[in-house]
């Protein structure tokens, strides 16, 4: 049969209602034993830092394969006359690509006003505004130019001092003078296949530098 002094403290845990237990009351699995990590939801990391050797590189690199980083070659060619020994490499890290090359004219430019281009660029650039880019031509003589990579195009365009994106203008007159260095003198003027008559005029000093950063879609 049952005493007082037997069940006197046998009280129930419904009649806990208030105060609070001292943490020396409870044994250290009696918490663990219904702690479980391995469901812990992400959002309940509020704070802090997580230590680099609780990520997997696997947890990192899966997301960067979404930003596309790629290098390779590529072939500078020009609207007139032609080039040899071309050498050229770009970098694109996502939506952005740098572009650079070295050629020589092996043939020489025709004598008229057309525009002249350099063609072969290894991505076509965004198609969005007017330009996307821009960068540095040096031809012979070490002479630079301000060059333009337009929208949704894959080639070069060349302008003068002050230029004009959409213009359409060279230097009047006719024949080989018109040569380089007169066409930088002018404002607001594009680069022609007369423009480069002397420049292209293939001998050892006809040297085409390019440096190009553009974005690309």
């Amino acid at each position: 049969m049952s005493t007082y002094e037997a069940n006197r403290y046998a009280f129930p845990t419904s009649a806990i209602t208030s105060g609070t237990f001292a943490d020396a009351r409870f044994a250290a699995s009696n918490i663990t034993q219904h702690v479980d990590l391995t469901n812990l939801n992400a959002s309940n990391l509020t704070s802090g830092t997580i230590p680099n050797a609780r990520v997997s590189s696997g947890s990192v690199t899966q997301h960067v394969s979404a930003v596309t980083n790629t290098s390779g070659s590529w072939t500078p060619s020009p609207s007139n006359g032609g080039f040899s020994g071309t050498s050229g490499r770009y970098i694109r890290v996502g939506n952005f690509c740098l572009a650079t090359a070295h050629a020589k004219f092996s043939s020489r430019t025709t004598d008229n006003a057309s525009q002249f281009f350099i063609n072969g660029l290894p991505f076509t650039a965004k198609n969005s505004g007017d330009a996307q880019g821009s960068g540095i031509v040096s031809f012979r003589g070490g002479s630079t130019t301000n060059v333009v990579i337009k929208a949704n195009e894959s080639r070069i365009r060349i302008y003068s001092n002050a230029f004009d994106l959409f213009t359409t203008s060279a230097t009047g007159g006719g024949g080989s003078n018109e040569y380089f260095g007169s066409f930088l003198g002018n404002e607001n003027l594009m680069l022609t296949n007369r423009n480069l008559r002397q420049s292209s005029n293939n001998d050892s000093t006809d040297n085409v530098y390019i440096c190009i950063f553009y974005g690309i879609a």
